[in-house]
């Protein structure tokens, strides 16, 4: 399924139509961006929010920005969570769509995206948590970095006077296999043991084998990284098995369809959305959690404060291998749905973790 949202800053109206002739208002140039993001499966809901968040961002950009350069535009692409539906997507935008600038939600998709974006010299602004995501002239990504967020969960592992680890990690998802990596390469030194490492494909759906490996091991805790649905099914299991083990995780644990599977367990999360976007996103859209929605408002801030405030002639867009990438990289004390941002050399806008916890089937923070 594909989804259309178009985002016009002059009329205040989204227009569901494949036809471009009836973009803008002939007023300003339009500028494109396309955005990557499951819109049906599992995973629907952040792609769901995402397009909600969108109209909520140029409603607000509308009334703060009334003399603004441009109209803009979102197209948004039901990938789910799949690296072929990404790299499909992302050749279409920018050959047929001619977006100026792509983001997606995961570092897997951002992989795929990034040697597409600087071969054809397009913005890419996703959140992820691969520093490789970043790498070369056009791609920039927003999240914690792998190294803060093992570093906060070893602190929190010392805090439980955890000795023994164990970790499940799924083979698609590279950022979980790297932040399981990292965690594991800090235990020794703090005096921990790694008890096992394993990790899981994602046709799979009998994890037995595996678990009852788990349990002869008898870690304190287990690093839990899968998304769903694998990560409801080896939840599932592990209470149908009576394997009373804590997992934590990273992000992961947010993405569970039943979060009541993980009850009570504590994990680190990425910053933590400001109290000016919950309570207008509470308001406007739902009181149930963003559903990482506030990185949608964040990256539509950065891209449109920059596309805004770099040179052009008038009635002009910028070029983007110009000029874009280096307003990009000028990108200092922003306000955003995350707080005030910078964005560094690397192309890396870093966050402060979070720690959160499950209590009764919601995410609060700790």
């Amino acid at each position: 399924m594909k989804k259309w949202l178009w985002v016009l800053c002059m009329v205040l109206a989204f227009v569901a139509c494949k036809d471009e002739k009836k973009v803008g208002t002939n007023t300003r140039p339009v500028i494109k961006f396309a955005a990557l993001y499951p819109l049906s499966g599992d995973g629907a809901q952040y792609g769901e929010t995402a397009q909600k968040v969108a109209e909520m961002f140029f409603e607000d950009f509308n009334q703060k920005n009334p003399q603004a350069k441009y109209d803009y535009q979102v197209i948004f692409e039901d990938v789910q969570w799949s690296a072929a539906k990404t790299a499909n997507a992302v050749k279409k935008v920018i050959d047929f769509d001619k977006v100026s600038a792509v983001f997606a939600i995961s570092s897997s998709q951002g992989m795929v995206i990034n040697p597409i974006a600087e071969q054809n010299k397009v913005i890419q602004l996703s959140y992820a948590v691969d520093s490789n995501v970043a790498k070369g002239k056009y791609n920039f990504t927003i999240s914690t970095s792998i190294s803060k967020i093992a570093d906060m969960t070893i602190e929190k592992m010392k805090q439980h006077d955890v000795k023994k680890v164990a970790f499940i990690t799924l083979a698609s998802d590279m950022a979980s296999i790297k932040v399981a990596e990292e965690v594991a390469s800090k235990l020794k030194q703090n005096n921990m043991e790694n008890v096992g490492e394993y990790m899981v494909n994602p046709q799979e759906t009998d994890f037995v084998i595996m678990l009852e490996k788990i349990r002869k091991s008898a870690p304190d805790i287990i690093v839990f990284e899968a998304l769903p649905p694998i990560g409801d099914l080896i939840l599932q299991r592990m209470k149908l098995l009576n394997i009373n083990i804590p997992v934590t995780g990273i992000w992961t644990l947010t993405t569970l369809n039943d979060k009541a599977l993980a009850e009570g367990a504590w994990f680190v999360d990425d910053g933590e959305a400001t109290q000016e976007f919950v309570d207008e996103y509470n308001q406007k859209i739902d009181t149930k959690g963003t559903h990482y929605g506030e990185y949608m408002y964040t990256i539509l801030t950065v891209l449109t404060n920059a596309f805004e405030n770099a040179p052009a002639q008038k009635g002009q867009i910028p070029d983007t291998s110009d000029v874009i990438e280096t307003m990009m990289k000028q990108t200092k004390g922003l306000n955003t749905a995350l707080g005030v941002l910078d964005i560094n050399e690397e192309g890396e806008i870093g966050l402060s973790g979070t720690y959160k916890q499950v209590k009764d089937g919601k995410i609060i923070i700790e």
